[in-house]
């Protein structure tokens, strides 16, 4: 189940950011699969008033997928 897992993800990252803020790194995002994919969108809709930051590198358009909305740069 997609939401268990983000759901899961986004506890224990929040759990780690109450002790010191996180930095998530996932260098070209194009090659994760598409579960991965789906929990990190997840997260990063979700931690957007925790000390947590995730950053995503790829090669493709970052305004579609699981990353539509998210704040992105080119």
């Amino acid at each position: 189940n997609r939401f268990l897992l983000g759901a899961a993800v986004l506890s224990l990252i929040s759990g780690l950011a109450r002790e010191r803020p996180v930095l998530v790194v996932v260098d070209d995002a194009q090659w994760v699969d598409e579960a991965t994919a789906q929990c990190l969108g997840f997260l990063a809709r979700r931690v957007t008033t925790e000390p947590v930051l995730v950053l995503l590198t790829g090669h493709e358009n970052p305004a579609s997928g699981p990353w539509e909305g998210l704040p992105s740069m080119e």
